[in-house]
């Protein structure tokens, strides 16, 4: 049976005693730790009672190691024993241990994170540090004054990591008289990444609703050129058009404009206009026929014969 979530490393000492204290305080079992409760003599009636649970401890106390150092206190025969050794082993070096906090502290960025993620990140360590150097507990007013001053420094520590992009926000916040504590900026700084959310997520709406519109505009607009043709849903493919009037590729001679007309909004609606096939048509027809383009009504008139002929 596992009472933390992560075994003890050497390393993470500060973290693994505060799960192992709790734990066992909701098992009514930290007597057994602080020798509170002592070991009967074997002749006593409890005698075996304490021995089961005794064992119990010491084997949750096991299975919260990893094996190296579990195997270093197997043969110990009470938790109390254990606990000690364990805390004079890792207490050693406390110190670089509350460097190494520190200096993560001081380097944490939020990267581009959320606030929530970057605020959980930030506490972990802060919670890590004040268990691996706990403020002295006194009731004098010089106590307040300290939480204070802790209070002060948490806040500064969390703004500085913020990105950029809450520059504005994080001024504001530091003008405020008296500064707000830790959890009301975080509240603050989550208000506002909400209402970006909220902005981001109206702007791409707009968008999309943009490019429907010109997508179904699009849809609508027929190519003249190609004579309002239908689209193909079949996919099938198509049979090839042929206009016997103008010789074009892409309609039928009874939706031909040259023949039937423009539509009205084409720009050349209402004018009468050749194709190009016939204006070369009616050129070729004036150079092969040129007596057509003479006076009208001569070409009725009997010949006259002269003295010359």
């Amino acid at each position: 049976m596992n009472l933390v979530p992560k075994v003890l490393d050497g390393t993470n000492y500060a973290m693994w005693r505060r799960s192992m204290l709790i734990s066992l305080s909701a098992k009514n079992k930290l007597g057994f730790i602080n020798g509170t409760i002592p070991t009967p003599v074997e002749t006593d009636p409890k005698f075996m009672l304490w021995q089961r649970c005794n064992d119990m401890v010491l084997s949750w106390i096991l299975n919260s190691l990893n094996q190296e150092i579990a195997s270093s206190v197997l043969y110990v025969e009470t938790p109390s024993e254990i606990w000690l050794d364990l805390q004079e082993r890792f207490t050693q070096g406390n110190f670089s241990h509350h460097y190494q906090v520190q200096r993560s502290i001081v380097e944490l960025q939020q990267n581009q994170n959320s606030i929530f993620t970057y605020y959980t990140k930030i506490k972990t360590l802060w919670d890590e540090l004040k268990m691996s150097s706990p403020l002295i507990q006194c009731t004098c007013g010089g106590m307040k004054q300290l939480t204070n001053n802790e209070e002060k420094m948490r806040l500064s520590q969390f703004l500085m990591g913020l990105d950029e992009s809450y520059s504005a926000i994080r001024g504001q916040i530091m003008l405020m008289q008296p500064l707000p504590t830790v959890k009301k900026a975080y509240a603050l700084l989550c208000e506002e990444e909400k209402q970006r959310g909220l902005v981001e997520h109206k702007g791409n709406e707009q968008i999309h609703a943009m490019n429907v519109k010109r997508t179904g505009a699009g849809s609508q607009r027929h190519d003249l050129s190609r004579n309002w043709m239908p689209a193909n849903p079949n996919n099938q493919p198509r049979k090839r058009l042929h206009c016997t009037y103008c010789e074009g590729t892409t309609h039928t001679v009874d939706k031909c404009f040259y023949l039937n007309g423009f539509p009205v909004v084409h720009a050349l609606h209402g004018k009468k206009i050749q194709p190009r096939n016939r204006q070369k048509f009616s050129a070729n027809m004036a150079e092969t026929e040129p007596w057509k383009q003479g006076t009208t009504g001569t070409s009725n008139q009997p010949l006259q014969l002269t003295a010359e002929d």
